[in-house]
């Protein structure tokens, strides 16, 4: 019995490595591997220059990329729209987009000016 506790681990071990040999004389020993050619392959063509008419039909509902809500500091009676001032309408900087009578308009508007003069008191 104590010829086995010793026979046995130096046989296993004898028979591991002679295993780890014979796996490692199988492999292959061809570690070169061919170059792979990977430029592109370009080819050149003459082009003409055509007109193509494209049709595309479509439903739905178009809406705005951005909208604006307009609030004016005083209230009255609108007299006249500018005509862009609609929905989609383009108005450049410094157009009139509307006209109010000048009865009340005029006196509130006065009145915003001198109270927005006043320094606020905390």
């Amino acid at each position: 019995m104590k010829v086995m506790k010793i026979v046995v681990p130096i046989t296993i071990l004898i028979v591991g490595y002679l295993g780890m040999k014979g796996i490692e004389a199988s492999a292959s020993d061809n570690n070169e591997q061919e170059e792979v050619d990977t430029r592109p392959t370009v080819t050149i063509e003459s082009l003409l220059p055509e007109n193509v008419t494209v049709s595309l039909s479509s439903y739905g509902e178009v809406m705005p990329l951005e909208s604006t809500n307009l609030a004016a500091q005083v209230s009255g009676e609108v007299q006249s729209w500018n005509p862009n001032f609609v929905s989609g309408g383009l108005i450049r900087r410094g157009e009139v987009l509307f006209s109010m009578k000048k009865t009340l308009t005029r006196r509130r508007y006065c009145w915003l000016k001198l109270i927005w003069r006043v320094p606020k008191l905390n």
